[in-house]
Parts: C-alpha cells; sequence; structure tokens
C-alpha cells in the first residue's frame, strides 16, 4: 500500500487498494489471552490508583497535622 512513496507526493487510498489488504486477526484464543491479560493489567492500574489516591490523602491530612504543630509552637 505504500509502495513507490516518496517524500514530496501523497498516494491516493482506493477501494481497489483497501480491498487487496490483508488484515490478521488474531485466533478466539489468542483474543482472549489479550482479553485476559488486559483485565489483569486493568485492575493492577485501578490498585495502583487507589494507592496514590489514599497515599495523597495521608500526605495532606500529614501536612495539616506538621502545620498545626508548627503553629501551637511544638516542632
Amino acid at each position: 500500500m505504500l509502495s513507490g512513496r516518496n517524500a514530496t507526493t501523497i498516494n491516493n487510498v482506493t477501494q481497489p487498494i483497501l480491498l487487496s489488504q490483508v488484515i490478521s486477526i488474531p485466533s478466539l484464543g489468542e483474543q482472549k489471552q489479550i482479553i485476559k491479560h488486559l483485565d489483569f493489567l486493568s485492575e493492577k492500574i485501578k490498585m495502583l490508583e487507589q494507592n496514590y489516591a489514599r497515599q495523597i490523602a495521608d500526605c495532606a491530612e500529614m501536612r495539616q497535622t506538621i502545620l498545626r504543630e508548627a503553629f501551637e509552637g511544638r516542632l
């Protein structure tokens, strides 16, 4: 599809060119493996987001505690 292209021209993509292209689709088993892996990664991402949100909340609370201690002269 991209043969004959150079830096100064724009090739037209026509229906016959598109119809002549072969698109590989993974087998159903491979698709299920990919979905399983993506689901696993999605769960890990959710866990990381929760951990980061918890850490941010903990840091904000610690900041407030330190400020309160500082204003009360206990630091």
